[in-house]
């Protein structure tokens, strides 16, 4: 991800998913339930942490997702036949002849043009010194790739990049000997050759120098023939520099991890649920909204399960019990200092099925209850009266207003 300049998906939680964000699903028809396994759409920026999407970004990606669909339908429908074992690429373009979008599959045995940029070196010191170097019996496995540990920016709050790493490994003696971060890509050639030249001054000019990246293999090809050295160039080269790079990442992993536990803050803690006395002979009278002038007024015993107002709910608006449901009692959606869930959502602390009514709701109180994690259906509720009375089954008492369709015509 850090490599390119990309608008992407990452799954995350639904409490994680940000307003704009849900607005953008919608735009595009794309439909999630659970809790659990939504997309939280997010720029990524060569060499710079992730972030939220711009009004302009998300457009674009709506309608790159857009031409994505129309290139695939043809192959799917049979209309384009297409071997994805073959070195090619699935390609749509626009036909200024007939002003038509075209979709056609394009085989190629060779890179593509631009993945691996040629830099021509100029004659100077530093190549004349190390042309007259002789050649040392060891190879050097060399790469250059972006840390996926992201380092803070300087005066800028929330803001992170990805160190830029150049690492040489002494093959014959599978031995790490140098690896050198560079804080900007523009300053990475620039470090590049540097490190290159202290590595040569230090260990000898080695006799060949393996590379498994395409685009370091272009950078320093001029490099190596000027100096003499051979450059083998293959995605299977560089074995043991792949097993020493794992160990150096999962170090820094550990490293990065020990930092961010000691310079975390304290997460704020949760409020706590204060339970008003349990009375089971008495009701409660709930006014339950679904947008203006669309409400249920809903008689349920204060011995009821949080659970059974659910189910009452669902009876009043006539939707389908079919999907998770939770209750926020702070009155604030997706906040977890107030939170029941159904049974079923396993990461919960709180659950429906094990809180009367009495516990939790009093006189007047304000709270919100959400169905279908995908749709989100947003109830207003507020606690009307109280009854000095028992009610044996949920009723309701007054209604207005036509319920909307649950699934929409679909």
């Amino acid at each position: 991800m850090p490599l390119q300049n990309a608008l992407v998906g990452t799954w995350v939680d639904n409490g994680e998913v940000s307003k704009a964000n849900k607005e953008l699903i919608k735009e595009l028809g794309l439909k999630f339930r659970g809790k659990g396994g939504w997309l939280q759409f997010e720029a990524y920026e060569l060499q710079y942490t992730p972030r939220s999407l711009n009004e302009k970004e998300a457009e674009q990606l709506a309608d790159a997702l857009d031409h994505f669909r129309q290139m695939m339908e043809p192959y799917y429908l049979g209309w384009l036949q297409i071997d994805f074992r073959e070195n090619g690429m699935l390609v749509r373009f626009y036909n200024k002849k007939n002003n038509l979008w075209a979709n056609t599959w394009k085989t190629s045995d060779t890179q593509l043009d631009g993945a691996a940029p040629r830099i021509e070196i100029q004659p100077n010191d530093m190549l004349s010194e190390m042309k007259q170097l002789p050649l040392k019996k060891y190879a050097l496995e060399l790469d250059e790739m972006l840390l996926p540990m992201p380092k803070k920016v300087k005066g800028e709050k929330g803001r992170g990049y990805f160190p830029m790493a150049i690492i040489a490994v002494d093959s014959s003696k599978k031995k790490l000997i140098g690896m050198v971060e560079t804080n900007q890509v523009e300053d990475s050639d620039v470090t590049l050759f540097d490190t290159l030249y202290e590595l040569i001054k230090k260990n000898g000019k080695p006799k060949q120098i393996k590379v498994c990246n395409p685009i370091l293999a272009g950078k320093i090809d001029d490099f190596c023939k000027q100096i003499g050295i051979k450059l083998t160039y293959s995605p299977n080269e560089c074995e043991i520099m792949k097993d020493l790079v794992m160990d150096i990442l999962n170090d820094l992993e550990e490293e990065m991890s020990d930092d961010i536990s000691q310079e975390r803050e304290e997460p704020p803690k949760k409020k706590a649920i204060k339970f008003p006395v349990p009375d089971n002979g008495k009701s409660f009278v709930i006014s339950t909204s679904l947008g203006t002038g669309c409400y249920r007024h809903i008689r349920i015993g204060q011995g009821e399960m949080l659970e059974r107002l659910h189910e009452a709910i669902l009876d009043a608006f006539g939707f389908d019990d079919d999907h998770a449901h939770a209750f926020f009692l702070d009155n604030r959606a997706w906040s977890q200092a107030a939170a029941f869930y159904s049974r079923y959502i396993e990461e919960a602390e709180h659950f429906t099925n094990e809180y009367k009514l009495s516990e939790v709701l009093s006189m007047g109180q304000k709270f919100l209850y959400i169905f279908d994690f995908g749709e989100e259906w947003r109830f207003s509720c507020k606690v009307l009266r109280e009854l000095g009375e028992p009610t044996e089954k949920p009723q309701v008492v007054r209604a207005s207003g036509e319920a909307p369709e649950q699934y929409g015509g679909y």
